[in-house]
């Protein structure tokens, strides 16, 4: 625990680390005088999975276990991050940051008081991303039928300007011809061709260290065979041991005939890797165009036809527009209902988990429940219908009650240290920090 009077330093020591870890920056948070301002920090990272596919995007290493992570801000307010010395983007700083370090304000109990807020902390100790993902999908289609029938029925505007503008975005899309999964296959295709030679050279060495050199690895490994092999007729145990290395020289064989097709596949052709760059040129331009992911072109493309034929087709469209927009209402019904019932479950868990820790923060005879009601009488929500609700009773035999009605300030900042404490656990948050989370207590 760090302490200390007021100007010690503790809010900025806890300001650096947020800054390190992508936090907002500006010129005023450089000292007087200076012309930038940089923090640098060591974090070790030996078992955390979740990392490693992070840095694998990035063509980044882990280090030895340790991360460092540098970042400098000047004077023009812009910044730059580093990871073990290879500059990074900030939206990447922040992704790794979060696997590390997850700070709280002294004010955090504040926004415990919202019911978003209580939603959104069981969600992410209940972890139900795929239900979430199906329920969004699902009010997806909804919103869009939803939408598409009240264009129809005269809600456009200027239906004659709209028609224009999805008639030329649908033909230069078609001209364009995206297709699924085409942006990942020529990345993958780039990334390869651009790093041809590198392959070439360091695979053929690596082909020669093995196979085609006077000391290969095969070589040595004939060499040993025959070795034991010579040296069982005084020992004729050692036929095991002579075994194994007949395996290893089979599968060492069987890795160099490996290479050998992999190089003979291999061209170096530049023509090609121009071709693929500018295809990725096109399609990254039209996703900037219509501020979407590269990868949802396709499916942009089919959404718009889809508006296109029923702004053009009319009256025909709008039957065939309301039954999907009730086979969507339907799939939601559903997806809504799996989703309520995983929260019910987690909900469960987390009240336990938090009734126990704030029975040890000074609140011995507190019940604390969280309440997960599916509202009935409300349309499709983005991330489903739930009023979750966090419920306390501070003394032995009373009811419990909405915790924003009966929670005085100090047990409001228990309440949050132990809700935080618990669902960051569930998220293999590797360290973190409450700025004053005990005012009030």
């Amino acid at each position: 625990m760090f302490t200390g009077e007021t100007g010690a330093g503790k809010s900025i020591l806890i300001e650096a680390l947020g800054f390190l870890l992508g936090d907002r920056a500006d010129a005023a948070m450089i000292r007087a005088g200076a012309e930038r301002m940089e923090a640098t920090a060591t974090f070790a990272c030996q078992d955390m999975p979740d990392l490693l596919p992070l840095l694998a995007a990035q063509e980044l290493q882990s280090g030895d276990g340790e991360l460092l992570i540098r970042r400098v801000v000047g004077q023009d307010s812009r910044s730059k991050a580093f990871i073990n010395g290879s500059p990074v983007a900030l939206q990447f700083l922040r992704e790794v940051g979060e696997l590390f370090v997850d700070i709280h304000g002294q004010h955090a109990h504040q926004s415990l008081q919202k019911p978003s807020a209580q939603r959104d902390l069981l969600d992410e100790f209940g972890g139900p991303e795929k239900e979430l993902a199906v329920v969004h999908h699902a009010w997806r289609q909804w919103s869009d039928a939803t939408r598409l029938l009240a264009d129809l029925s005269g809600g456009g505007k200027d239906r004659e300007a709209e028609l224009a503008l999805l008639r030329y975005q649908v033909d230069e899309l078609r001209d364009l011809k995206p297709e699924s999964g085409e942006a990942e296959r020529l990345e993958a295709e780039y990334l390869r061709l651009a790093n041809g030679a590198r392959l070439q050279e360091v695979l053929q060495t690596v082909l020669a260290a093995l196979y085609e050199t006077e000391h290969s690895s095969y070589t040595r490994l004939g060499n040993a065979t025959r070795d034991i092999a010579d040296l069982q007729r005084f020992d004729p145990s050692l036929a095991g041991l002579r075994e194994l290395l007949d395996t290893a020289a089979i599968q060492i064989s069987e890795a160099v005939d490996g290479l050998r097709q992999y190089l003979d596949r291999l061209e170096l052709d530049p023509g090609q890797l121009r071709a693929v760059e500018q295809r990725l040129d096109e399609l990254h331009d039209a996703a900037r165009k219509h501020r979407i992911p590269v990868t949802e072109l396709h499916t942009q493309r089919e959404q718009l036809e889809l508006r296109l034929s029923g702004l053009e087709q009319g009256e025909e469209s709008m039957t065939l527009l309301t039954a999907r927009r009730d086979a969507a209402l339907k799939d939601y019904a559903a997806a809504a209902h799996i989703l309520h019932t995983h929260r019910i479950t987690a909900a469960a868990a987390l009240s336990g988990k938090v009734q126990k820790q704030i029975r040890e923060l000074g609140m011995p005879g507190a019940e604390f429940r969280i309440d997960v009601i599916a509202d009935a009488d409300g349309g499709p929500a983005p991330r489903g219908g739930d009023e979750v609700q966090y419920l306390v009773s501070a003394n032995p035999g009373q009811p419990p009650r909405p915790m924003t009605k009966v929670a005085s300030g100090g047990e409001l900042s228990r309440i949050s240290l132990a809700v935080q404490v618990c669902g960051s656990r569930e998220r293999g948050i590797a360290t973190l920090i409450f700025d004053e989370v005990d005012a009030g207590i």
